[in-house]
């Protein structure tokens, strides 16, 4: 059953809830399942925040780090939800860590820790 086009932003959102719970778990089995998720949620809503830093955290977990990086910057920057925007936090300083820039990754860190002590 395909679904309706007034229902595909209801469904990516879903989706990618579902991929964002997948990758939190941080059982590297559900990776494929993460990603497959995350790039369907885009697909139907690119300019969604939600669906940036949600493939962008897949990206950067799974090593594709200036993809993942640029992503959950911009996701970061246009998130409403300030829950959402701490956690994209955390793969914002995974990423800087994977590049060998610990001084930016701590700035994510402490950005985090700011918004979850504001929310």
């Amino acid at each position: 059953m395909a679904a309706d086009e007034d229902d595909q932003p209801f469904l990516a959102l879903l989706n990618a809830n579902v991929a964002w719970c997948a990758l939190k778990a941080g059982d590297p089995a559900n990776a494929p399942l993460a990603e497959t998720l995350a790039r369907e949620a885009f697909a139907a809503v690119p300019e969604a925040a939600e669906m940036k830093g949600t493939l962008g955290a897949v990206f950067t977990n799974r090593g594709a780090i200036d993809e993942g990086i640029e992503l959950l910057r911009d996701a970061a920057r246009h998130i409403a939800d300030p829950l959402d925007k701490a956690d994209f936090c955390i793969f914002l300083a995974r990423g800087e860590h994977a590049r060998g820039n610990s001084a930016r990754a701590n700035t994510f860190a402490e950005l985090r820790r700011h918004i979850l002590v504001g929310a």
